[in-house]
C-alpha cells in the first residue's frame, strides 16, 4: 500500500500482484482513481459492489475518506492507481470549469485521449511500479483532468454496482470464448475468470444477449469455420477441429443448420482468386 503522507499532489503506481487484494479501508485526504489496464477487477463499499472490464475502458474513483475494498476477479491483472490530494483535485476540477469532485465511489468511462494517455503512462512506469520522483506527474494530471471533463456520467459517476455491468459481463465472455475456439466449454471456469457465480453468470448472459453461452460458442464456431472455408485452403476436417468440433461429421450437420448450406458447398461457391 502507498504512503500517501508522502504524497503532497499527485502519485502514480502501477500494480501487476497476480493476488491483489485491498480489503476495506480508506483514503484520508486523498482521492483514488484505479484504472484497469488488464483483468477484471471488483470493488465494493457502502454494502454495494462494481465490476470494472479492461475491454469497456472504465475508471473508479473513490473520494478521499470513504471506505472501499479492490481486488482483482483474474490471475493475470494490471492497473495503474492515481492517487490525488483532495485539495489539489478541488482545485484542478475549479479549474476545468467541472463540476464538484464525486462525493461517493463510483464508476466513469473514460474518453479515448484519456485511455491513450493512460497506455503512455503505464509504458512510462513499468518496471519502477511507482512513480516516487514524480517524473510523471504532468502524465497523470492530464488523464485526471480529461476524467473531470470528458467521462460520460450520470449525476458525477454511477454508483457502485456499476451501470451495465450484465452488458459488459455478456460482451467479455464473448470476447473470452473467441480466445480459442477449439477448447472445452467450462462454465466453472468461466465465471470464476470474471469473479462471478455460474448461476449469475448464465442468468446475465441469457438477459443481454437471448442467448446460452453454449449458443453463443457454437455461432462463433460456426462464423469462424465460414470464414475459413472462404480465406483458405484447409480441408474440412482440419476446420471442424480447428472450430472444436469433434467430427467432420458434426460439424457438417451444424454447418447445415446455420447456414443451409454444406461446408462443401460454401467452399465450392466462394470467387475464384486471380
Amino acid at each position: 500500500m502507498v504512503d500517501l503522507r508522502q504524497v503532497e499532489q499527485i502519485h502514480s503506481v502501477l500494480g501487476s500482484s497476480p493476488d491483489y487484494r485491498m480489503d476495506l479501508h480508506d483514503h484520508a485526504e486523498h482521492i483514488m482513481l484505479l484504472f484497469p489496464i488488464w483483468g477484471t477487477f471488483r470493488a465494493e463499499g457502502d454494502g454495494k459492489k462494481a465490476h470494472l472490464w479492461t475491454m469497456e475502458r472504465q475508471v473508479l474513483i473513490v473520494p478521499a475518506g470513504v471506505i472501499h475494498a479492490t481486488m482483482a476477479t483474474t490471475s493475470h491483472q494490471s492497473h495503474v492507481a492515481i492517487y490525488l490530494q483532495e485539495e489539489f483535485g478541488t482545485y484542478l476540477a475549479r479549474k476545468e470549469s467541472s463540476d464538484a469532485l464525486p462525493a461517493y465511489s463510483g464508476v466513469r468511462q473514460l474518453s479515448e485521449d484519456a485511455s491513450h494517455l493512460l497506455a503512455v503512462l503505464g509504458r512510462n512506469l513499468g518496471a519502477r511500479a511507482s512513480d516516487g520522483a514524480g517524473r510523471f506527474a504532468s502524465l497523470a494530471e492530464m488523464i485526471v483532468r480529461d476524467c473531470l471533463v470528458n467521462s460520460s456520467t450520470t449525476e458525477g459517476a454511477a454508483p457502485l454496482m456499476a451501470v451495465g455491468h450484465g452488458r459488459q459481463l455478456a460482451q467479455t465472455v464473448i470476447g473470452q470464448l473467441s480466445e480459442d475456439l477449439s477448447a472445452t466449454l467450462d462454465l466453472d471456469t468461466l465465471a470464476s475468470r470474471n469473479g462471478v457465480s455460474r448461476r449469475h453468470l448464465t442468468r446475465l448472459v441469457r438477459e443481454h444477449t437471448g442467448q446460452s453461452i453454449a449458443e453463443i460458442l457454437l455461432g462463433l464456431r460456426l462464423e469462424e469455420a465460414r470464414r475459413l472455408l472462404l480465406g483458405t485452403m484447409l480441408s474440412v476436417q482440419m476446420i471442424a477441429l480447428e472450430v472444436g468440433f469433434e467430427s467432420a461429421s458434426s460439424f457438417s450437420r451444424a454447418f447445415r443448420r446455420r447456414f443451409d448450406r454444406t461446408p462443401r458447398a460454401i467452399r465450392m461457391a466462394r470467387p475464384e482468386r486471380n
